[in-house]
């Protein structure tokens, strides 16, 4: 339900908060390069135009460092067409080209196009279409291409119908925000490659779905985690940077790695382990004691140590 307090109109602007979900988002009718917390654009000589209509956060999340913006949220993109001619699909080819363009400048990577002439969805799918590309090519990791959710609106559509179908758009828009998180992992020294080569300074692999699917960083666990702005987005979290935890036992001695669990609280470790925090000026290490034959370790991957330990790096 949207209140009278939670609308306001200016010149070029028009925007109303709502909730859905339990998730507070504002939807934005905007002329202007200006979202509600100072959009900062990305290009240099762009246009100063966007897409018209925009849903985004209450708060769209911001990663700044010292000042700077380092990376915005970008928002859900709609738009609306209607021509007195034309055939499906000729008639969007015109609008989809025009809504990738917006996407590209303010860096959204999912949209929505409501037309009154194109074909009805087949089944249960809420949407006709969905534009992106076909993955057929090569396309780099980080590059994961762009969706635009085709749906047919009009308003002779009985209105359960057209509830149905906008509320597919809403609960689109929600899986498209998901905020910053460390999930980074740890790269394997021990590799071994048909180059023969595995000297990089990078030693972390660092997905970030919050800015889209499959975009990652490789980053170095020295000068970038939890140091450099511009590649770590979780800054300021009560976190340590990832690492790796390497059990060997008796029955184990060909080398085998497992991998645990860590949950925020830390690794899983047994029971009757004792640990001792040892700290100096290169940092904190935690060295393990226990009574079962099994030893667990927590470490870079490429220190070899006699005496299990962890180690923030």
């Amino acid at each position: 339900m949207v209140q009278p307090a939670d609308i306001k109109i200016e010149t070029d602007r028009l925007q109303y908060m709502f909730c859905w979900q339990q998730r507070h988002l504002r939807f934005i009718y905007n002329r202007q390069l200006e979202t509600s917390t100072g959009f900062q654009s990305g290009w240099k000589h762009g246009p100063a135009s966007q897409p018209d209509y925009t849903l985004e956060r209450a708060a769209p999340l911001e990663i700044r460092h010292q000042g700077e913006l380092i990376w915005r949220e970008p928002p859900f993109v709609l738009d609306a067409k209607y021509y007195l001619s034309g055939n499906d699909p000729a008639i969007t080819h015109e609008p989809v080209k025009k809504l990738l363009g917006d996407m590209t400048l303010i860096g959204a990577q999912t949209g929505v196009l409501f037309f009154p002439q194109i074909a009805e969805p087949i089944g249960s799918h809420p949407m006709t279409r969905v534009i992106r590309q076909s993955g057929a090519q090569y396309s780099p990791a980080g590059d994961t291409g762009k969706h635009i959710h085709l749906y047919h609106l009009e308003p002779t559509m009985p209105h359960e119908l057209l509830q149905q179908r906008l509320s597919s758009t809403l609960d689109l828009a929600l899986t498209c925000l998901p905020e910053p998180a460390c999930r980074g992992i740890w790269l394997d020294p021990d590799t071994i490659n048909a180059s023969q080569s595995n000297h990089t300074a990078a030693t972390i692999l660092c997905p970030k779905p919050h800015i889209g699917p499959n975009v990652f960083d490789l980053v170095n666990i020295d000068t970038d985690c939890l140091k450099n702005p511009h590649l770590c987005h979780v800054i300021g979290q009560p976190i340590v940077p990832p690492f790796i935890i390497r059990a060997t036992d008796a029955a184990n001695t060909s080398g085998k790695m497992h991998r645990e669990s860590i949950s925020r609280t830390g690794p899983r470790l047994p029971s009757n382990t004792v640990a001792r925090w040892n700290s100096n000026s290169s940092g904190v290490s935690i060295c393990l004691a226990s009574n079962s034959t099994n030893s667990a370790r927590l470490a870079s991957p490429w220190e070899p140590s006699s005496t299990p330990m962890i180690r923030e790096t």
